[in-house]
C-alpha cells in the first residue's frame, strides 16, 4: 500500500472525530483488511469501500449523547455506556454501603461524636475522587499535549467527573450540618425524611466514586498507547 492511498484511509478516520487510540486500531485494521481484499485480485478503491461498508455502523454518529457537543462514533458510545454498565452495581453498593454506615454511626453515637464520625466518613468518601485524580494527574493532564484529538473514549467522561466533583467536595465545609440533619432526621419517625437523607448521601458517594472509577480507568487505557 502506498503514501496516498494511507492517507485516503487517514482521512476518512479523521473526518470520523475518533479518539486517538481507536484511530490507530481502526487504521491498523482496515489497512489489514484492504491488503487482505487485493490479494484476492481486488483494486484498492473497490477493496477500500467495500471495507467502508464493513465499519459504517460502528463508525456512524452517535444522534445524543451527554457529554459531548458533536456527534461521537457510535463505537465511542458503546465504549462508554459498557464501561457504566460494569462500574454502576459497583459505585452503588459502595455508596450503600456508606449509606449503612451513616445509619449505624447515627444510631450508636450521640450527637457530637455523630458529628466527627459523619464529618470524616464524607470526607473521607469525596476524597477519593481527588485521590484518584491527584494519582493520575501526570496521565490526565497528558492529554493538554493532544488537544486536537482526544486520546480515548473516557476523556470526555474525565472533563465531565472533574466538574461534577467540584460541588461535594465544596459541600465538606457544611458537614458538620449535614450531620446533624442527618442525625435528627434518623431519630424521627418521618420515613420520607430519612429517605431523602440517604438519597443525599448516595447520590454525593455515587460522584466521588465514579469519577474515581472514570479516572483510573482513563489513566490504564493510555498507558496502553505508551504515550507517556
Amino acid at each position: 500500500m502506498n503514501t496516498l492511498e494511507k492517507k485516503q484511509i487517514q482521512k476518512y478516520l479523521k473526518d470520523k472525530r475518533l479518539p486517538l487510540d481507536l484511530y490507530m486500531e481502526i487504521e491498523d485494521h482496515i489497512i489489514s483488511q484492504i491488503e487482505e481484499l487485493e490479494k484476492q485480485g481486488i483494486g484498492f478503491q473497490e477493496a477500500f469501500l467495500q471495507v467502508q461498508s464493513k465499519w459504517k455502523k460502528e463508525l456512524s454518529f452517535q444522534n445524543f449523547n451527554l457529554t459531548d457537543i458533536k456527534a461521537v462514533p457510535k463505537i465511542v458510545e458503546r465504549i462508554r455506556k459498557a464501561f457504566i454498565r460494569e462500574t454502576f452495581p459497583k459505585v452503588l453498593f459502595l455508596s450503600l454501603l456508606v449509606s449503612l454506615i451513616m445509619v449505624v454511626g447515627a444510631y450508636q453515637l450521640d450527637k457530637e461524636n455523630f458529628t466527627t464520625f459523619y464529618t470524616s466518613v464524607y470526607i473521607g468518601v469525596q476524597s477519593i475522587s481527588a485521590l484518584a485524580f491527584i494519582i493520575n494527574s501526570k496521565t490526565i493532564l497528558l492529554k493538554n499535549k493532544y488537544k486536537k484529538q482526544q486520546l480515548n473514549a473516557y476523556q470526555k467522561m474525565v472533563d465531565s467527573c472533574v466538574g461534577l466533583c467540584m460541588f461535594p467536595f465544596m459541600m465538606t465545609m457544611n458537614a458538620p450540618k449535614c450531620s446533624e440533619n442527618f442525625f435528627n432526621t434518623l431519630h424521627q419517625e418521618t420515613n420520607w425524611k430519612i429517605l431523602l437523607e440517604l438519597l443525599f448521601i448516595i447520590y454525593f458517594s455515587s460522584i466521588s466514586l465514579f469519577s474515581a472509577f472514570v479516572f483510573i480507568k482513563y489513566k490504564k487505557e493510555v498507558a496502553k498507547m505508551r504515550l507517556a
